[in-house]
Formats: C-alpha cells, sequence, structure tokens
C-alpha cells in the first residue's frame, strides 16, 4: 500500500540538518560582522568628536591665557600696536572657539562645565578692558579673576577627558556585547543539532528498524504482516522490495498448500 510518498531521497535528509546549521552559522556571523563594522563606524565618528571637543577646550584654555598675558602688558604700559593687535585677536578668537565649543558640547555635565566658564569669563573680560584706564590695579585683579576662571576651564577640559574615557568604556562593552550575543546563540545551536538528531532517528534510524523487524519476521515463516510503502525515496524501494518479496513468498506458500 502506498500512501504519501515523500520525494526526499536519504541523502537529501541526512543533509538538511547540516544545512540547517550551516545557515544559521552563516546568519550569526554576518550579524556579528555587520554590528562590529557599525560600532567601529560609530565609534570613529564619536572618538574624532570627542577629540575636537577637548582639543576646543584645551585651546580655548590657552587663547584666555594668552589674552591675560597680553591685556597685563598693555596694563604695564606696553600699548604698542603688535600687542594691541594680539589682545585683539586672541579676544575674537576666544569668542569663536567658545562658540564651536557650544555647538558640539552635549547636554549634562558638559553643557553645565560651559554654562559655568560664561560667568567668570565676562568679569575677566570687563576688568581686562577697564585695565586700559587703571593699569596699576590690573595685576592684582588679574590675579584674583583668573583663578576662577581657570578653575571652571580646567573642569571644562577634565569633563572632556572623563568623557574621552566614557565612549572607549562603550565601546569595548558595545563590542563585548557582541561577543555575547554570539555565545547566546550556542544554546539555540545546540537545539537544532538535537533536533536535526531527533529528525534523522525518526525518519531514517526508526525505518530501517521497523524493515529490520520485518524482515526477521518474513525469515521466521511469518507473512502475515503488511509492508508498508509509504516513501519516495530509498528507504520506499527497500519496502517496496520487501513487500514484493513477501507478496511472492505468500503466492509461493499458497500453491504450495493447493498442490498438496
Amino acid at each position: 500500500m502506498s500512501i504519501g510518498r515523500s520525494k526526499l531521497s536519504l541523502v537529501q535528509r541526512m543533509w538538511l540538518p547540516v544545512v540547517a546549521v550551516l545557515l544559521v552559522l552563516l546568519l550569526l556571523a554576518t550579524t556579528v560582522t555587520l554590528r562590529t563594522l557599525r560600532l567601529i563606524e560609530e565609534s570613529k565618528i564619536q572618538q574624532v568628536q570627542q577629540q575636537e571637543k577637548l582639543e576646543l577646550a584645551e585651546q580655548w584654555s590657552a587663547q584666555l591665557q594668552g589674552f591675560a598675558d597680553a591685556t597685563s602688558l598693555m596694563a604695564l604700559g606696553d600699548r604698542s600696536p603688535a600687542t594691541r593687535a594680539r589682545s585683539d585677536q586672541l579676544l575674537l578668537a576666544l569668542d569663536k572657539t567658545q562658540a564651536q565649543l557650544e555647538e558640539r558640547v552635549a547636554a549634562g555635565d558638559e553643557r553645565n562645565a560651559v554654562a559655568a566658564i560664561k560667568s567668570p569669563l565676562q568679569a575677566f573680560l570687563s576688568a581686562a578692558k577697564a585695565s586700559a584706564s587703571d593699569g596699576a590695579a590690573w595685576p592684582a585683579q588679574r590675579e584674583l579673576l583668573l583663578a576662577p576662571l581657570a578653575a571652571t576651564q580646567e573642569k571644562l577640559v577634565l569633563v572632556q577627558k572623563q568623557g574621552a574615557v566614557a565612549l572607549r568604556d562603550s565601546i569595548s562593552a558595545g563590542r563585548l556585547k557582541s561577543v555575547y550575543g554570539s555565545i547566546a546563540v550556542l544554546p539555540i545551536l545546540g537545539l537544532l543539532l538535537a533536533g536535526s538528531t531527533i529528525y534523522l532517528t525518526r525518519t531514517i534510524i526508526n525505518p530501517v528498524k521497523s524493515l529490520i523487524g520485518l524482515a526477521s519476521h518474513m525469515a521466521q515463516g511469518d507473512l502475515t504482516r503488511e509492508v508498508r510503502v509509504d516513501r519516495g525515496d530509498e528507504l520506499g524501494q527497500l519496502q517496496q522490495a520487501l513487500a514484493d518479496m513477501r507478496n511472492g513468498l505468500a503466492d509461493m506458500v499458497k500453491q504450495a498448500h493447493q498442490g498438496a
């Protein structure tokens, strides 16, 4: 009797689990590779941005120190065109660097650190401009006003350095997530392999055992068991061969009984 025969051969059935495992591995490798490439690209951009902010913070601090030195020279009587020009250039550079830094800083500690500089910076610049009329008082004022301003700028530089460290930690954590994601797939592969074993057992091993049992009964002269032909592969051909042999033996026995 023939019912619902599968068209897959034994070789194809045995290759199915292998192909499934390979597909899962390929998917895993592709996912990990794409994630790693994305993390690398994002980390490059973030590192460049963080480095720019750190350089701007240090540049701002250096420009402020240069401006303070130039105003000190002017307060001491050096009002040459070169000194005035340097003072004006540094003042413009301070404004430009401040604007660039404010565009790049993120919310939170970075923005708070930049905001903390504005008040002492404005006080320092106002006093520096006023020193042109009262140069004698400027050296003392300079040190008094420069101290809190330098502290706030050092705080900004420190925040940027901490941001660089946090960024490196974040990149490392992202890469670890990729590794952990790969490890998490291992149990899935284990289940897939277990499922493939069950599949092979049900589709190949058990039918072979069944055919062995039928052949043993036929060898003992038991021809009452019907051989089911329900496959279209090599085992189905074996089932058909056993069915033909069983039917042939049954006919021979029947003819022998009739002749007797």
